[in-house]
């Protein structure tokens, strides 16, 4: 390979890579942030449900989440949310949670579990109802908006990625010439 082209290639190559790999480690803050603010959102609904669940006629179950103004931070209308009782059969659901599943058992202790799951976010609570029987709270909101944004982050990067590319190829192509004449002169 000639000196040229050596040169050329040292001076594109290892900027590139490096902006590559800080684009791809600025991408998973990124989206570890959005998931952040999901969660966040979904922590707020599950609180304000788990002290009012019980609290329709008759102490039955029934949501808060169609009137809350949290509904709006989770990112989407097509929020979701489901009751399960002490056996874990499902007591209610939002028009929107077909995803919520038909049973669930209450999990064993009160720390929330969050999981990413077919394209969704899910929380799933312990809530305990007035006469201190363990019922469970499921809530998800679509992760769409988040991979939408992931995608335009991807594309901007890549084409800036390709412009700098571009430009440093001419800058560097110019730089290799005149340093080749000098040394093979």
């Amino acid at each position: 390979m000639r000196l040229q082209q050596r040169l050329m290639l040292h001076g594109v190559a290892l900027p590139l890579l490096l902006m590559a790999a800080g684009g791809v480690g600025v991408g998973l803050l990124l989206r570890a942030q959005l998931v952040a603010g999901l969660d966040n959102s979904l922590r707020a609904q599950a609180a304000a449900e788990s002290v009012s669940l019980f609290d329709g006629p008759g102490g039955t179950v029934h949501f808060h989440a169609i009137q809350s103004p949290v509904r709006a931070a989770l990112g989407s209308p097509d929020a979701a949310i489901a009751a399960y009782g002490p056996d874990g059969a499902r007591l209610a659901r939002s028009s929107t949670a077909e995803a919520a599943p038909p049973q669930l058992a209450p999990p064993p202790d009160t720390e929330p579990r969050l999981r990413s799951a077919d394209g969704q976010r899910v929380l799933v609570v312990r809530v305990p109802s007035p006469g201190g029987e363990p019922y469970a709270l499921w809530l998800a909101t679509p992760l769409a908006p988040v991979e939408a944004t992931m995608g335009l982050f991807t594309r901007l990067g890549l084409a800036g990625l390709a412009l700098v590319a571009l430009l440093l190829l001419l800058v560097q192509r110019r730089h290799a010439r005149g340093l080749a004449r000098r040394v093979e002169g």
